[in-house]
């Protein structure tokens, strides 16, 4: 819930933020729409060319030290947004935002992967879905009462709060997920075998290799044996150690070999990006549509046109999260019992 909520803010919301205001920013710094698009373009800029790279951090580092430090720059950016008194303050402002927010696009995904089961999954990333893309339009709401009623500063300063909070939630309860384990336990790819048929190879394993397995040259475990609890400070620790031994550099020039190689890798990217381009792309178009004549839409009449499109988001989310776990039990159980997993290697 915290890190959904943290998505919600850091990237949906923040996105189309100065919609509703866009008309009193461009008459406070003598700019046009242009210069306001500018704003979110290149927050949307930040968050492509940082995702990549968080992403890989979260994998050789874990995923906690990645969120409590995007986080709190996101915080960072809303500050210098709030009290920008420059049109290059704002966009700079804008540009860390999107620094911070890129890991509440890139790593959840796998952050939900690393604590549930593929048959349990659909139902926590349609949760997660629901508040990223719910964000961008229900966002407008609230932030079209605020700049009609206050001012658009107020925009960056409510969200702001609401972040903080949730970033100390995040800072102080949220520990890491990543875990080194046996491949021989990575159900994903090792399901069709019962955990009794596994624990009974993984020993075998262990006495014919003296106690030391190697795992495909990534991972190693040298006992079952499991130490004592960690303490609640060494859970909230920024540094757990390394979780995969490879190449930082390597890890980020993969996944491009995989994005055009592999077709359906391609066209999740396309459909995923261009469906986010197209939310923000359309709420700056409502202010310069229904924010003139002869609409002369005001701020908060401009916030509430985005309650249409989160209706169809709450629609998509709760048949997604009816259907998409059964669906992948029921391919399973006609696969035999296998849940066929794409081969990325």
């Amino acid at each position: 819930m915290i890190v959904s909520v943290l998505a919600l803010v850091g990237t949906g919301t923040l996105g189309p933020i100065l919609t509703p205001g866009a008309n009193e920013i461009i008459a406070e710094f003598n700019i046009d729409f242009t210069h306001i698009a500018v704003l979110t373009g290149y927050q949307l800029l930040a968050i492509a060319c940082v995702g990549p790279v968080v992403v890989v951090l979260a994998r050789v580092w874990g995923r906690r030290p990645v969120f409590v430090i995007s986080a709190w720059i996101v915080i960072i950016g809303i500050i210098v947004a709030a009290s920008a008194q420059s049109y290059n303050a704002l966009l700079a402002g804008r540009i860390v935002q999107g620094m911070g927010g890129a890991c509440f696009e890139g790593i959840v995904t796998p952050f939900i992967g690393d604590m549930y089961f593929v048959h349990q999954r659909g139902t926590r990333i349609a949760a997660y879905t629901m508040a990223l893309w719910t964000g961008s339009m229900f966002g407008l709401i609230p932030t079209g009462v605020i700049t009609y009623n206050l001012n658009w500063r107020f925009c960056f300063i409510i969200a702001g709060i609401f972040f903080a909070v949730f970033a100390t939630a995040l800072t102080l309860f949220v520990p890491e997920t990543a875990y080194i384990r046996a491949a021989l336990y990575e159900l994903d790819v090792n399901g069709d075998e019962g955990i009794d048929t596994l624990n009974a190879k993984h020993a075998i394993v262990e006495s014919d290799e003296g106690g030391v397995e190697e795992i495909k040259g990534e991972r190693t475990t040298t006992n079952t044996q499991y130490g004592p609890r960690k303490t609640w400070i060494q859970r909230m620790s920024l540094y757990s150690g390394r979780f995969s031994p490879e190449s930082p550099i390597k890890l980020i020039l993969r996944p491009w070999a995989l994005t055009f190689c592999h077709l359906p890798i391609f066209w999740n990217m396309i459909f995923t990006g261009m469906g986010q381009v197209f939310s923000v792309g359309i709420s700056y178009l409502i202010p310069q549509v229904y924010g003139v004549p002869p609409y002369n839409l005001n701020p908060e009449q401009l916030g509430y046109i985005g309650a249409g499109p989160v209706v169809g988001v709450i629609c998509g989310a709760i048949f997604s999260a009816l259907t998409f776990d059964r669906f992948a039990t029921w391919a399973a159980r006609k696969n035999g019992g296998i849940y066929e997993v794409f081969p990325l290697n």
